[in-house]
Formats: structure tokens, sequence, C-alpha cells
């Protein structure tokens, strides 16, 4: 692997050399080249060398929209203006497990088939997801509408906007729907080498659907600019409805270039040349040659001058020792770090992308991430009670991200769950602590055009048990205008001071911290939120807290 992994080792800020890659001025996105592993001295600032560029305001959440109608105009304000509180600057639409039933004719999911209504056509027997199951088969879908998302996009009553990342639907509706209306159609037959004429018949009509759904969105009253398009998501999901029309990668590469060269070449969009179209990739290594083999075949079948990104999903659980105590929580951490790092870069996953044939590295979309994804701890425990612990491991996972050099998107997975309904909410709090804790990384990135990783060398910082890791973990972003904010998690329960000096900030000019921190980490409390402004360089991580420093 040509990449190295997370280095957040120790004391005085020196900035590592991330992947050297020339700043464009016209709007697309250079390649990446080799991570250069040496570093700075402390005494300098840092070059635009020692910077990779990201997209512009591409951080933020996916939304889960199922079973809320009309999510960001409902009669309960705090969803839309949770957003605003929480400094996201993308959202994505019409989310993920349930975008794949999604009809953009009529915003709402398909139906089932027991359904009186054309539109119902879903087999239950077919659906391989509970929660899609159940929810289809309650006959009341809700309506997610472009004009409600149209609202969040224009940031409501605050006029805080944010980007919008489009799913496009590319597997349903399926055969079963399309021999009803047509019957001349034959089946298809995405397997062989030469696809069947149903193929294309069945991905044009999806094509036309999500067509009509983009004019909605960049036309009529507060249009939004469509930047972002993700062609296809949840293959795994469903399989008799999503093997059917791509049984392995090749299949729904050979989709995404045809879709994509569509989307490009409409009259009717007339989408900027520079909208930035992603293929969906797999997450991590299966035990099925579906899969197994997915990344591998995708990445030679795709076009990049038409797909130059691809999208996974990141989930890894970080359980919660048993008994809370520094140590404790430290060791945990680096369980989940060798994990993450062994599922998704060592065994599969991204090295396809990272070090592909071609030794051309592929920017990634991570459209759907968490590091609490664990049945045991999170799903059965109220979001309300999750633990301060718990909540930082999801800021310090968003610096691992970006720490292997191809990250061009950040969602963190499932909105709904961090904001507050009104009996919870306290002196006009409508966030719970997971969203408090990434604030800081949201307003570092907002408007950054590039990035590299803060390094810790020399003496002093510990590291974490067992591990090269440091104890504070730190990002910096730069703007178009060459200014520089600071993201900083700090995993140990004291106080760190860093002097960022020159090689970094200004000299002698003030430097702001804004801090969210919770001294006791197996607390559900609401973490202080501090914001302090330091007259020289030399700032102070307050313990167990993420931080936003600007000057």
């Amino acid at each position: 692997m040509k990449k190295q992994l997370l280095g957040f080792a120790i004391i005085l800020a020196v900035l590592a050399s991330c992947n050297k890659v020339p700043l464009v001025s016209d709007g697309q996105d250079a390649q990446m080249s080799d991570k250069n592993t040496s570093t700075v001295s402390a005494v300098y600032a840092p070059s635009l060398d020692d910077q990779y560029n990201v997209l512009l305001n591409a951080t933020g959440y996916n939304p889960r929209y199922m079973n809320i109608n009309e999510p960001w105009h409902k009669t309960d304000p705090n969803y839309q203006l949770g957003l605003v509180d929480s400094k996201a600057n993308m959202i994505r639409y019409p989310g993920g497990t349930f975008g794949n039933y999604f009809n953009f004719n009529t915003d709402q999911c398909f139906r089932k088939k027991a359904s009186n209504d054309p539109d119902g056509w879903v087999d239950l027997a077919k659906v391989e997801n509970d929660a899609i199951n159940n929810y289809i088969n309650n006959d009341n879908l809700v309506t997610n509408s472009i004009a409600d998302l149209k609202y969040a996009a224009k940031g409501g009553t605050s006029g805080q906007s944010v980007n919008v990342v489009f799913q496009m639907n590319m597997v349903t509706p399926g055969y079963d729907y399309y021999k009803t209306i047509h019957p001349t159609w034959a089946a298809p037959n995405p397997g062989s080498s030469n696809l069947s004429d149903t193929w294309y018949k069945m991905l044009d009509d999806r094509y036309a659907r999500f067509k009509g759904m983009l004019l909605r969105a960049k036309t009529g009253t507060d249009p939004i600019t469509v930047q972002f398009i993700e062609l296809g998501n949840e293959y795994y999901f469903a399989h008799a409805y999503c093997e059917e029309a791509f049984p392995n990668g090749a299949a729904h590469g050979k989709a995404c270039n045809y879709i994509a060269n569509k989307l490009r070449n409409d009259p009717d969009l007339n989408l900027a040349s520079n909208v930035r179209i992603a293929a969906t990739a797999s997450c991590v290594p299966g035990n099925n040659s579906r899969t197994t083999n997915w990344n591998s075949s995708l990445i030679t079948t795709l076009d990049r001058d038409v797909v130059p990104y691809v999208t996974m999903h990141e989930y890894q659980a970080f359980v919660e020792p048993a008994t809370y105590s520094e140590s404790s929580f430290q060791n945990k951490v680096v369980d989940w770090y060798k994990a993450i790092s062994d599922d998704f870069v060592t065994s599969g996953a991204d090295q396809y992308f990272l070090a592909p044939a071609t030794g051309n590295p592929w920017k990634v979309w991570y459209t759907e991430t968490n590091a609490n994804w664990d049945g045991t701890v999170t799903d059965g425990t109220p979001v309300s009670q999750r633990t301060w612990a718990q909540s930082i491991v999801e800021a310090y996972s968003a610096a691992y991200l970006y720490d292997r050099g191809n990250a061009d998107m950040y969602l963190q997975f499932q909105f709904n769950n961090q904001v507050k309904d009104n009996a919870d909410i306290t002196n006009g709090l409508r966030l719970y602590n997971r969203a408090l804790a990434l604030i800081p990384f949201m307003k570092a990135s907002e408007n950054a055009t590039s990035t590299a990783r803060v390094s810790f060398v020399g003496t002093g910082l510990p590291t974490l048990p067992n591990s090269p890791k440091g104890v504070v973990a730190g990002y910096c972003f730069f703007t178009s205008g060459g200014t520089k904010k600071l993201f900083f998690v700090n995993l140990s329960s004291t106080n760190k001071t860093l002097n960022l000096g020159a090689n970094i900030f200004t000299s002698g000019t003030n430097a702001i911290v804004e801090a969210y921190n919770n001294t006791s980490i197996s607390s559900t409390a609401v973490p202080a939120h501090t914001t302090t402004t330091y007259t020289k360089t030399s700032v102070t991580l307050k313990p167990y807290s993420v931080s936003y420093i600007y000057q």
C-alpha cells in the first residue's frame, strides 16, 4: 500500500506532508499522487504542496427520511433548525436503504403489490431487509418532496444553505413491474456479455424518473444547483431485485457509464461540465462472489472520464468498555482503529481505490459513516443515552477517513436520530451529543478546498496504549483565500497544550478555540461548550474534547 494510515503521533505541532496534489482552479479535482512521508520543521508554515484537494462543502449528514413526512416542513421545526445548528454543509436525498424503492415520480416509495395503486408492485417476499419490508407493508407511506428538500437546502427560515448529493435509484422498479405494463419485453440478462434491450429499457425508465426529479430540483422556486450525483446504492439489499439489475460490479459499472453519459449530455438538464458523479462500491469484503469481487470488477469497468468518483459506506462498531477509565477507553479506540484499518484498507474494500492497478488513486465519497454501529450497544439504546465516549469517537473516525487521502465527502449516518423533539429541548439545544461532537469538524471543513493532517513529533504527549497513534488527532483545512482552520480531538483525561506558532497560524495573532468536552467519558450529560481566546498561538485542548480553532 502506498498510503500510510493515521499517524497521530505527538507534541509540538508539525504538519505532515499529505498527498501532494497541485491545486486546480478550473473546478475539476486533481488526482492524488503518492503520499510524501517527510515532515516539516515546527518553525515553518505549511506550504500548499503539503495539502490535497477536497470537495467544497461536502461534509454533513445522511438524513433518514423514512417515516418522517415532509421532514423539513413538519409542524415540529426542530428537524430543520437542528440541521442549521449542526453546521452541516451537505445532506443526501432521498437517503440510503429505502432509496432503492423510492419513486421519483411521486416523491414516495413504491407500494406493495397488494395495494390498489399503479405504483403498487413491490413483492415483499423479494425484500431482504426488515425495515424496508415493514415500512412498505404498512401501506401508509410518507412524502419526501422536492419542495420540502428545497426548504432545507435553502436553510429554511435561517438562510443557512446546504449542498445536496442526489442518490439515483438504479435498481427498482424491477422486471416484475415492467413485464406487466410491457408484456413484450423479454427478461433482462445482465450476466451476458451483450446486455439485453430490456436491461437498457429498464435503465432508461429509471433515468427518466430521476431526470424529472432533477428538473424539478433545479428549476422553479428556490432552485438547487445540481453538483453531486450518486449512481445506485444499497446493492446488497433486496437481492432478488438488485441481482436482477446488477449481478456483479462490472454490470453496475456499465450501467453507471451509460447513465452518466446521459446525464452529462442531456440538453434538458444542461448540467454544468464539472458535475460530480459517483458509482457505488462495496464497503467491506463479503463472503460471496457478489460482494468479494464487486470492487475489483467495478474499478476496471468504470469510465473515469464520466464517473470519476466512487461511493462507500463505513460502519464499524466501537464497543464501549464494560467499566470506564481512561486506559479502558483508549484501549477500545485502539481495537476499533485496528479493526477499521484491516476491514477497509488491508483486507480489500478501499485498497482498489487507494492503489489501483493504474497507480492513480480514486476519490471516495463516504455517504454513510458511523463508528457506533453495534446492535448490542447502539441500536438498542436510546440515542439520548449515548455516552460522550461514543460521541468523540465519531469525530476521531472523521479524521481517520481524511487521513487516507482519498476522502472527498463525509456524511454521518441518520441525522434524524440526532435531533431532539420538543419535550427534550432545554435552553434551545436541539441536538444530542454525537451531533454536538461533530460541530467543530463541520465548522473547520466549511468552505475548505484542501486539507492536511497535523502531526505531532518529538517528545511529551503520550500515545494510545500499545500503539504509535497519539492521544491527539488533528487536521488543518484551507480555504481558497488561504485561511487555515483546525480541528482536534483530545482522547485523554488531561489538558494538552499545543504551540501552533508560525508553522500554522500567524504568530502574535489571537487564536480562538471553540470546544465541546465532558470530563467524564461515560457521561451522557450535555457537554460543556466553551469559546476561549488565546493571546498567543499556544492553545490548550480540554480533556476529552473536540475543538475548532481559528484566527
